[in-house]
């Protein structure tokens, strides 16, 4: 995963494609540590 701003392989740079207002909601919400165990949890399946 690489950020807004990072150089691409064929030249250029990544952009961020999603609403700015969308990030900044996703940043001050981030998920609770049980769906983070879910997540673990389900690696491999």
């Amino acid at each position: 995963i690489t950020v807004p701003g990072a150089l691409t392989k064929r030249g250029g740079h990544r952009h961020l494609t999603t609403p700015l207002a969308h990030v900044e909601h996703v940043l001050d919400h981030p998920n609770e540590s049980g769906v983070w165990d879910d997540l673990w949890a389900g690696q491999g399946d």
